[in-house]
């Protein structure tokens, strides 16, 4: 057999055909039906149900067992009970060589019921002809659903004959087999009459990579590690029989030889163009098909399917339970229980049943599916296809009872918005006509009066009329940064990005003090989208006030520039606000948390600082994001004696005494890259890129540089300088690789992350010889795997570590609905931190909290999942017990390097 033929791709597997894979399932069945049991496999299409069957019942024949195969296809739904008994009968006839004529047989017991005649014929012909024992495997059980008459009845029977072999002992001979698309509760609702609760249920997974050695065999051809390639294809598979099988047969068919170190690369980028890219028109045999049609052919339960589904696509996963959503959406095959928790199965049907497709499909199933998609169309910017008047209503009363994608929230929350704006445009535009007349009236005077007044009209006009941010707020120049000035608990729009009616409505009635109103509309901010971090926050804070004399901490980030990194930190702060407040507080005072953008640029960050200085009810900071900010904020907090714990800024620079951090130094995390460097790649040589201007970015370099010479490393002679505006990208990489440099430090810092995936992409458009890039912790974020694509493929990106199966990590997970980055668990701690140092103060006051942070202790369990131990004042590098683990970009995603 060639290898191409080795594989079959659909259709049942013939009795030891090469490539059948033998799973656990085939010896649980097997043993189960030579102990006389009723079985059930229940699973979704094309996941080798009708194959195991077969190979079981050629095992169970080679131990002299009659068995018979029957598919219910053959049968057909138009039957009449009559018909359809009458058939099952006359099938195991033939397939058992019964010699009696089951047609004469059944004229002559025409007086009987259609059922009570099959049971007869089990009894009096089956039984009394077949001395061996009986197995009769039924596939494609779920076919009686479609029936004219009921099939509780049949179940029910099947149910007797075990029932009957106390009494009966010929009974005890025959068994059956049910194969299909379906769950128990599907076929039968009866618990008096199922056969289910006295069966066993066959368990059938995907391949897994000791079963499906067997599949190495057919791609011996292609690679000398078949295994390798065989291991890639079950990643991407997730072990369904139907893809594996596909996979393999794509990679046989395919006309080059596969070297080891490219398998990841060949076989994606084979299942990119193969499967994923066009897949409609490539999917054949049909199986994404397949799985579509299952989840879009039920009526009315689609919506409802599709919500469980796109909590999965934002959660990774959720907790299984049996409800008639989840137990279909399993049966599509789309999404897999594994260890309770329900996953989507594979990275292939999480690329082609994406967001965007799951989008598009609950657009189709609104009252405004031509507005919503035309509106998405414009980049969500053309306010024409919003809902408007008698529309809008409709629309939201339609909305009420449902759970609504965060498209169909965003939606609505900008046809509100705009609605309401209309009142709001009318007065702007009207007052813009007032401004323009005193305007030229004001400008006469001053050509006439004044040129000292023009100029300061013309300052006012540099510093905020001609700096736009986003979404005409009109921002402050500080420096060459347009700034947009926020400080909020509430009373202002957080971010720029998204749309959120319920939020915008609460900060107005927050600015006025209405503290109940806001608090009601901050709840249904957090419904509308309870991934963002802010509308938990201005919940807290909303109740503080509320209760009176709340306690003040603020959070500094840059929202406009760095929000993924701002949301990241703001979740973890949020998470240790409500825990603090929903158990009282501090003698009755609660939290408020005041939100403040620094754009991470040292000169806002200066005057953030001044401002939050003056303000005397702001008893500490958590903060800065980059060592840059946090580096000129220091002596000005330090002067007003407040305390700073900083969640991201890693400079072993940073040295106040009033400085603290959660996250590790670049003292500690520098060994991390030499370790990666000597061990791992086995490499004493290695090329620098950074940024020289940048405080995180030349310590981390200084602090590696050091600890490498240390280990005997060396350094390529020419310094990449990622901050130079006409840097030459390829032209460095082409010098690297004509001298034989095989790995670069890419040490970024959040201004720079840019031109490191420049790099990256750069290095990725390399023909053969590539090389391999490290990169320092500033990449390690969504983002980067958003913008990277398959060019970040490979890097190694050492950073702080996370507790992944910490109590916190996984009430994080869930609350957030997605994955945890590290920021989240740092801001976190920072967080617990100054809880910690405000509950154990008399009265807390800046002094009293800055003295205790300095001895403090937290253990794992307050924190996010390592501690924290601050009693040595001025150790500034190891004083969170958290430190750094290795990262690789993996399928785009990052995964731990094991250190052993």
């Amino acid at each position: 057999m060639s290898q191409v033929g080795f594989y079959q791709v659909g259709g049942d597997l013939r009795f030891q055909h090469p490539s059948y894979v033998k799973r656990k399932a085939d010896e649980d069945l097997y043993q189960a039906l030579k102990s006389g049991e009723f079985c059930y496999v229940f699973n979704s299409r094309q996941m080798g149900k009708s194959s195991l069957g077969i190979q079981i019942q050629q095992r169970l024949r080679g131990d002299g067992y009659a068995c018979c195969f029957i598919s219910l296809t053959e049968i057909g739904s138009e039957a009449t009970a009559d018909e359809w008994y009458f058939s099952l009968a006359d099938i195991i006839a033939s397939k058992l060589n019964i010699s009696d004529d089951v047609s004469d047989w059944w004229n002559e017991h025409e007086s009987m019921p259609a059922l009570s005649r099959f049971g007869h014929f089990i009894k009096t012909v089956l039984l009394r002809e077949v001395e061996q024992n009986i197995v009769i495997f039924i596939d494609e059980i779920d076919s009686v659903r479609r029936l004219k008459f009921r099939a509780d009845d049949f179940f029910a029977l099947i149910r007797s004959f075990y029932n009957n072999r106390v009494e009966q002992p010929e009974y005890k001979r025959l068994t059956f087999t049910l194969l299909g698309v379906s769950t128990p509760s599907d076929l039968i609702q009866s618990e008096n009459c199922t056969p289910f609760n006295i069966g066993r249920a066959i368990s059938l997974k995907g391949f897994q990579l000791h079963e499906a050695q067997p599949l190495a065999k057919g791609l011996l051809e292609k690679s000398t590690h078949p295994e390798e390639i065989l291991e890639e294809i079950l990643y991407w598979s997730g072990g369904q029989p139907f893809l594996t099988q596909k996979l393999c047969k794509l990679v046989a068919e395919s006309a080059e030889l596969i070297p080891s170190e490219s398998a990841a690369r060949f076989v994606e980028k084979l299942i990119q163009d193969k499967i994923i890219y066009n897949w409609e028109e490539q999917d054949n045999p049909e199986h994404l098909k397949t799985i579509r049609n299952r989840l879009l052919n039920n009526g009315n339960l689609i919506r409802r399917l599709l919500q469980v589904y796109q909590s999965i696509l934002k959660n990774k996963e959720i907790s299984s339970d049996d409800s008639s959503e989840q137990l279909e959406l399993q049966l599509s095959g789309l999404v897999v229980n594994q260890d309770g928790k329900l996953k989507i199965r594979n990275p292939i049907y999480a690329q082609v049943f994406n967001r965007d497709w799951l989008e598009q499909k609950l657009d189709e199933l609104s009252p405004y599916s031509e507005s919503i998609t035309a509106w998405r169309t414009s980049s969500f910017t053309d306010k024409s296809h919003l809902l408007r008047g008698q529309a809008l209503k409709n629309a939201l009363q339609w909305s009420n009872d449902k759970s609504l994608s965060d498209k169909d929230y965003k939606y609505l929350n900008a046809s509100q918005e705009a609605e309401s704006d209309i009142q709001e445009a009318e007065s702007v535009r009207k007052l813009r006509n007032v401004v323009l007349i005193v305007g030229s009236f004001v400008i006469g005077t001053i050509l006439s009066v004044s040129f000292g007044a023009y100029n300061l009209a013309y300052e006012a006009y540099e510093k905020y009329d001609a700096c736009p941010i986003e979404k005409g707020i009109v921002g402050e120049k500080i420096g060459d940064t347009c700034f947009r000035t926020l400080k909020t608990s509430g009373e202002k729009i957080a971010s720029l990005s998204g749309s959120n009616f319920h939020l915008k409505k609460g900060t107005e009635f927050f600015k006025q003090q209405k503290y109940e109103q806001a608090i009601k509309l901050f709840a249904q901010a957090i419904d509308s989208d309870p991934t963002d971090p802010v509308p938990q926050i201005y919940l807290n804070n909303a109740q503080a006030r509320l209760k009176g004399n709340p306690l003040k901490i603020a959070v500094v980030a840059s929202i406009d520039y760095y929000e993924d990194a701002a949301r990241e930190m703001f979740r973890g702060v949020a998470d240790a606000q409500t825990k603090f407040n929903h158990q009282n507080g501090k003698d009755n005072h609660l939290l408020e948390i005041v939100i403040v953008n620094d754009g991470n640029e040292p000169e806002v960050a200066k005057k953030v600082a001044k401002e939050l200085a003056n303000d005397n009810d702001i008893l500490a900071i958590i903060g800065h994001h980059a060592s840059e900010s946090t580096a000129v904020a220091l002596p000005i907090y330090q002067e007003k004696q407040i305390a700073v714990v900083s969640p991201a800024s890693s400079s072993s620079q940073l040295k106040k005494e009033n400085f603290f951090r959660t996250v590790s130094s670049t003292k500690v995390a520098a060994p991390k890259y030499t370790q990666y460097i000597k061990k791992h790649l086995q490499l004493d040589e290695i090329a620098i890129a950074y940024n020289p201007s940048s405080e995180y970015s030349n310590t981390l370099k200084r602090d590696f540089e050091e600890d490498f010479k240390k280990h005997g490393g060396k350094f390529f002679g020419k310094l990449i300088d990622l901050s130079e505006t006409d840097l030459d990208i390829q032209n460095e990489i082409d010098n690297l690789i004509k001298h034989n440099i095989k790995a670069v430090l890419l040490i970024s810092n959040v201004g720079t992350n840019s031109v490191a995936l420049a790099i990256a992409r750069a290095n990725f458009k390399l023909p053969a010889k590539k090389l391999q890039l490290v990169s320092a912790m500033a990449l390690s974020e969504k983002l980067t795997l958003e913008k990277g694509g398959d060019a970040i493929e490979g890097m190694v990106v050492p950073s702080p570590c996370l507790a992944k199966n910490s109590d916190y990590t996984k009430k994080a997970e869930k609350r957030w609905e997605q994955q945890i980055y590290w920021r989240a668990a740092t801001s976190y701690d920072a967080a617990q931190a100054l809880i910690a140092a405000i509950r154990i103060s008399k009265e807390p006051t800046r002094e009293e909290i800055l003295k205790n942070l300095g001895s403090l202790k937290l253990p794992i369990n307050q924190t996010s999942g390592f501690g924290l131990n601050w009693s040595s004042s001025n150790d500034y590098h190891s004083n969170t017990l958290r430190k750094y683990c290795l990262f690789q970009i993996r399928h785009h995603r990052f995964e731990e390097i094991s250190e052993k």
